[in-house]
């Protein structure tokens, strides 16, 4: 398993979900790793943790000093041929060094110069040069204001390009964890290391058995949560047991609708129908056990190892650490208001042309961009909006 890690946020959190899902690993492979930035602080710090410097598992490249001035365009603009071929060269030999090729993962921040304009640009050559590799995004949603002033410009530009070149996007919002923190947790001190901490629980809970191959299959969520490509954009809450997972769910305030999901528990003993009730009332109303498949972990492992592997030593077996979590993946509606504020404030920045100049001064297409990159979203958003409708109408 492979995770590419691109801008200061990419790195941090990507660094804490890794540590989290070797919590699980007891086969001893290390996941694959390489780190991108535009800056050398962050990738300091995670070259020189534990003493340790480099290592066959890990790879570090640094474009230029001084960052991409939260700048889309410059941060996609600024990666020549030259530049682009160092990465793929680095990220082939990680490829090489694998035995069994089980998709590529990305962490980045939709709004920030690094991790919206350097990793699109890396995923557009990634997607080109290996067509059939599965890539999945853990894309971090920005506050809906005051991160930075080109952040909704990069959102759009982000968003349109991880709907074209990846499989699957799980989406996090920074304004929807810190709306859980304060108004369901009633947490008073809080950070953004809090935040990063939240999203590597939810992410690292969709691999709950480590880096082990009989149970890492991307393509088997694809098939069951997001089968039509442009209705991709997932969600992923985890909590320590069902009941506190439901406990935080966002309350169906916008009457989102499920359209698939998954539910992870720890064992069949975590079933309690007056629980579940309260969690289909809460993701959708569409929800019914047609649309949320439910997946026993524990259970799984009793079942399919010991049928598959009659010889297999069961000290070898991987034992959920102490700090498993149940979790839900979800496909549903409910990423649509951020997806419209998003389109909302970009276009009316556009349209009155506030600091276009900023992206034209790297890139010339830049309006031809922009209203490709619109199309993309909108289209995507019709698409969850026809489903729905579709879904309806079949159930009356």
């Amino acid at each position: 398993m492979i995770f590419i890690q691109v801008g200061q946020c990419g790195i941090q959190c990507g660094q804490e979900i890794i540590q989290k899902i070797n919590k699980n690993n007891k086969s001893g492979d290390l996941i694959k790793e390489l780190l991108i930035d535009t800056e050398s602080k962050v990738l300091n710090e995670c070259k020189y943790k534990n003493g340790i410097i480099k290592g066959k598992h890990k790879k570090f490249f640094q474009i230029g000093k001084d960052g991409s001035g939260n700048n889309w365009s410059f941060g996609y603009s600024k990666v020549d041929s030259e530049l682009i071929n160092s990465i793929m060269d680095n990220f082939s030999q990680l490829i090489e060094s694998i035995d069994l090729h089980k998709g590529l993962n990305f962490v980045h921040s939709i709004a920030g110069g690094t991790g919206s304009g350097l990793f699109s640009r890396v995923i557009e050559e990634i997607r080109d040069r290996y067509p059939k590799t599965c890539i999945s995004t853990y894309s971090i949603f920005p506050f809906e204001s005051g991160e930075n002033s080109l952040q909704y410009y990069n959102s759009i530009f982000s968003l349109s390009w991880v709907q074209k070149f990846a499989d699957i996007i799980y989406c996090f919002s920074n304004k929807e964890i810190l709306d859980i923190f304060t108004n369901i947790k009633s947490s008073k001190n809080y950070s953004l290391n809090d935040i990063n901490s939240f999203i590597s629980d939810c992410a690292s809970s969709l691999y709950p058995f480590g880096n082990k191959n009989e149970y890492i299959n991307t393509w088997d969520i694809i098939y069951d949560i997001c089968p039509i490509p442009s209705m991709k954009l997932l969600k992923v809450f985890s909590e320590s047991t069902l009941e506190n997972l439901v406990k935080i769910l966002p309350s169906n305030y916008n009457n989102d609708k499920l359209i698939s999901g998954r539910l992870n528990l720890l064992s069949e003993n975590d079933t309690d129908k007056r629980i579940l009730n309260k969690l289909y009332k809460r993701i959708g109303a569409l929800s019914h056990t047609e649309a949320l498949t439910i997946r026993f972990l524990k259970s799984e492992i009793s079942n399919n190892i010991f049928n598959k592997k009659e010889n297999c030593n069961p000290l070898y077996l991987f034992n959920f650490n102490s700090k498993s979590r149940a979790s839900i993946l979800k496909n549903s509606t409910d990423i649509l208001p951020t997806l419209s504020y998003l389109l909302n404030q970009s276009e009316y920045m556009y349209k009155n042309k506030a600091f276009w100049s900023y992206f034209k001064n790297y890139n010339e297409n830049i309006d031809e961009l922009f209203i490709e990159s619109y199309n993309t979203l909108y289209n995507c958003k019709n698409d969850y909006h026809e489903c729905i409708e579709i879904k309806l109408q079949f159930k009356k």
